[in-house]
């Protein structure tokens, strides 16, 4: 079976969540939680509190903004300066 028929297929059997969470979380959250759910994911990168609870109930590892920077800054991929100047532009 090709990848993108088991794509195909796995969405399909969420579209009964798809539906449920629509018009209370945003298409892009949405979509964000069924690749990450699709593709196994280390972690989604949610910030709405609604759309981490969805998530987090589906059993995958959510990370937000400011944990993602911080992460970034902890592997030296940005230096706390970076990390620093993202955080101000984020307010």
């Amino acid at each position: 079976m090709s990848y993108q028929i088991l794509f195909t297929l796995k969405a399909y059997r969420w579209l009964g969540y798809v539906k449920g969470a629509m018009g209370r979380l945003h298409e892009g959250e949405l979509s964000a939680i069924v690749i990450a759910q699709e593709l196994a994911a280390d972690f989604v990168i949610l910030d709405d509190l609604l759309a981490r609870q969805k998530a987090q109930h589906l059993k995958i590892n959510v990370i937000g903004t400011l944990g993602l920077l911080l992460l970034m800054a902890k592997r030296e991929l940005l230096s706390p300066q970076q990390v620093w100047l993202n955080i101000t532009e984020l307010t």
